[in-house]
C-alpha cells in the first residue's frame, strides 16, 4: 500500500516558482514526495498480470502484513501528530514534526506502543518486524518534506472516522496485552481538546459524525472557565467511536489524566512527561520519588509504573533516553 493522501491545496508561490525550479509553467501544479511504496498482493487469475516488479512494485503472497505497517505507523501517527501540532500553534505537518516535543513524542508513540503492537502480530513476517525502526525513521523523514505543505487542519478531518478504523484496534490489543497506551491517551486528549477549543470558538468541525463529536463540547461551554471533564466524560462515552474502550474505566481514567495535565501544565510539560514516561517535572525537579510513581501509574491504563526502581537520590536518573534534559524554552 501506498501513503496517497488528498493533496494540499497548490499556492501562488507553488505557481510562481514553477519556471524557474523546472523550466516550465503549470497554472496549477501538485506538490507532492518522490517517495513510492507500491505492493500487489500476487493473485491474479491464471497468473495473468503485467511485470509490475520491473518498476519497482513488490509483489507478495499478502498484502495485508504491509498494509497493517503503513497504517498503523504512518496514519496513526499522521492523526496523533495533527491534534497535538494544532494545539501547539502550528499549521504544517513538516512544523510539527520537527518540532522539539512533538517529534520525540511521536516516535516514542511508534516505538513503544504501535511498533509493539506489530511486533506482537503472530501474522507478520519477520522480513518486516526486522525494518520497522528503518520504517519509523522513513516515516518521520516523510513528513518533514517542505515542499508537500500539508496542513494539519487538512489530516484533522474525519478525526472520528480515523480513530474508529485506524487506532482503536491498536488500543484494544494494547489493552488485551497488558501494555502501555499512554501515547494512545496523550493523542486523543488533545483530540478532545482540539474539538473543545473548535467548539468554542464557533468554527466548524470538518468531520463526516461533526455533529457527533460537536455535541459533548457544546454542553461543556457552561464549564468554559475551567478545565473540567464534562465534556471529556461525554466525549469518551461515545461508542460509535470509541467502542468499547468507551466503557473500560483504565482507558478513560488515562486519557481524562492526559487531558487535565494540558489544561493545567501546558501542551509541552505534557508532552515531556510521556516522552520521559512520568510526570510532567523535568530537570531533576520530582518533588518526591512516591509522587512520581503515583503520577506514572495512574498515567497507564492498566495500572504500569514507568519510573525507575534504580532512583534512588533526589536527582532522577533513569536508564533510557529521560536521562537527558529537554529544555521547554524555545
Amino acid at each position: 500500500p501506498r501513503g496517497a493522501p488528498t493533496p494540499p491545496a497548490t499556492s501562488w508561490d507553488d505557481i510562481a516558482t514553477m519556471p524557474d525550479k523546472y523550466g516550465f509553467e503549470d497554472n496549477w501544479p501538485v506538490m507532492c514526495e518522490p517517495y513510492k511504496h507500491w505492493v500487489i498482493e500476487d493473485d491474479f487469475v491464471d497468473g495473468q498480470r503485467p511485470a509490475w516488479e520491473r518498476v519497482g512494485a513488490l509483489l507478495v503472497p499478502d498484502v495485508r502484513p504491509h498494509e497493517l505497517m503503513k497504517v498503523r505507523l504512518l496514519n496513526v501517527t499522521h492523526s496523533a501528530m495533527c491534534y497535538v501540532g494544532a494545539l501547539a500553534g502550528l499549521t504544517h505537518v513538516h512544523e510539527a514534526v520537527t518540532h522539539k516535543m512533538i517529534k520525540p513524542f511521536l516516535r516514542r508513540l511508534m516505538t513503544e506502543e504501535i511498533a509493539a503492537s506489530l511486533r506482537a502480530d503472530p501474522t507478520m513476517p519477520g522480513e518486516l518486524l526486522a525494518v520497522l525502526d528503518e520504517y519509523v525513521d522513513l516515516v518521520l523523514s516523510r513528513f518533514e518534506n517542505v515542499a508537500v505543505k500539508d496542513t494539519l487542519d487538512r489530516v484533522a478531518m474525519d478525526g472520528s472516522e480515523k480513530f474508529r478504523v485506524q487506532g482503536r484496534e491498536v488500543i484494544m490489543e494494547r489493552l488485551a496485552r497488558e501494555g502501555t497506551v499512554r501515547g494512545f491517551a496523550l493523542y486523543v486528549a488533545a483530540w478532545a481538546h482540539f474539538l473543545r477549543r473548535a467548539v468554542r470558538d464557533g468554527e466548524k468541525i470538518r468531520d463526516a459524525s461533526a455533529g457527533l463529536v460537536a455535541a459533548p463540547w457544546e454542553m461543556d461551554k457552561e464549564n468554559a472557565g475551567g478545565p473540567g471533564t464534562v465534556g471529556l466524560e461525554a466525549f469518551l462515552d461515545i461508542e460509535e467511536v470509541f467502542g468499547v474502550l468507551a466503557r473500560h474505566e483504565g482507558w478513560r481514567d488515562a486519557v481524562k489524566r492526559e487531558f487535565l495535565d494540558i489544561d493545567s501544565a501546558g501542551l509541552e510539560a505534557t508532552l515531556l512527561g510521556a516522552i520521559f514516561g512520568v510526570g510532567h517535572n523535568s530537570n531533576a525537579d520530582l518533588s518526591s520519588l512516591e509522587r512520581a510513581r503515583e503520577r506514572a501509574s495512574g498515567t497507564f491504563a492498566l495500572d504500569e509504573t514507568c519510573v525507575a526502581d534504580t532512583i534512588e537520590t533526589d536527582e532522577w536518573r533513569a536508564d533510557d533516553e529521560a536521562a537527558v534534559f529537554v529544555s521547554l524554552e524555545a
